[in-house]
């Protein structure tokens, strides 16, 4: 009886790992508590068109640490993509691009 307990509890904590691992999109990942609240800044700044509410991801990418995007809601699932400059800190990028690319990543960050 131990024995099922402790593979049970073992899957149990691998499954948990698996899902926290899988609510990162590939080629991205999870920002220090010191950038989220930079990068909350930059959004909190942004025009009322990009606001988000209620979020839930902020994800730095990779390949390039200075590419960032914040999940949230703005009128269902959304996110803002964010540049850091050298000493200006982050800013919301609001091109169309950038506009798309934040959104792909907030889906697949939202869905897992």
């Amino acid at each position: 009886m131990k024995t099922t307990a402790a593979i049970a509890t073992v899957v149990l904590a691998l499954a948990l790992a698996g899902a926290a691992i899988a609510g990162t999109p590939s080629g991205y990942r999870n920002a220090t508590q010191h950038q989220k609240h930079q990068m909350n800044r930059a959004v909190d700044k942004a025009s009322s068109s990009f606001k988000l509410s209620k979020r839930f991801a902020w994800l730095i990418q990779k390949s390039d640490g200075k590419f960032g995007v914040v999940c949230g809601h703005h009128h269902g699932v959304s996110g803002d993509y964010l540049k850091r400059r050298h000493g200006h800190g982050w800013h919301v990028l609001t091109n169309s691009g950038a506009v798309q690319t934040a959104f792909s990543v907030c889906k697949k960050a939202h869905h897992t």
